[in-house]
């Protein structure tokens, strides 16, 4: 059974959000074995706003940040995947501070090796603003080409200069500053 699969059995009023101790009450009854704490954290994971619930789009994001997503999730017209969110709004940052591809990795290279690992991105970029650990996970995952888990600079300018483009267009599309 999946993730999804069990969010859907405790979403029995089809809210598209279930309360923290059901999905809890739901996981301890497939009998993994997971010590309480494991628990604690699965669900502090899937509750980011920690409000007593999991809503569907909670749950997606925490799965696709992490890459343990099972079943396609597919955007909406006129959406983007939660990965493009994360990185889109790295774009945002950037424009609104008028830095490029290679000024950004700069910043970011903290031991100037020209290699991006996930503790500098985490380090500089949750210090640049709003950024939440789920969307730090996706922005590397998504500069990360050739899924080594370190970050090139090649590697980060080609895919921040594909992504800028699409930024760009997506913005005007939806008519945005």
């Amino acid at each position: 059974m999946s993730i999804e699969e069990l969010f859907r059995i405790c979403d029995t009023s089809y809210k598209q959000e279930i309360e923290c101790s059901v999905f809890r009450k739901h996981l301890n009854k497939f009998k993994l074995e997971l010590p309480a704490r494991s628990v604690d954290r699965i669900v502090g994971v899937l509750d980011e706003d920690c409000n007593g619930t999991i809503s569907l789009h909670e749950m997606q994001f925490a799965l696709e940040a992490y890459g343990s997503v099972t079943e396609t999730v597919i955007p909406g017209e006129g959406e983007v995947s939660f990965q493009h969110q994360a990185v889109f709004k790295l774009c945002q940052h950037m424009a609104s501070k008028r830095l490029n591809e290679e000024q950004m990795f700069n910043i970011i290279d903290v031991d100037k090796n020209l290699v991006l690992n996930l503790d500098e991105m985490t380090t500089i970029i949750s210090a640049l603003g709003q950024f939440k650990m789920k969307e730090i996970h996706l922005i590397h995952r998504f500069l990360d080409i050739d899924n080594n888990g370190s970050i090139e600079k090649a590697e980060f300018e080609t895919q921040m200069r594909k992504i800028s483009n699409k930024f760009k267009m997506w913005k005007h599309k939806n008519k945005l500053k």
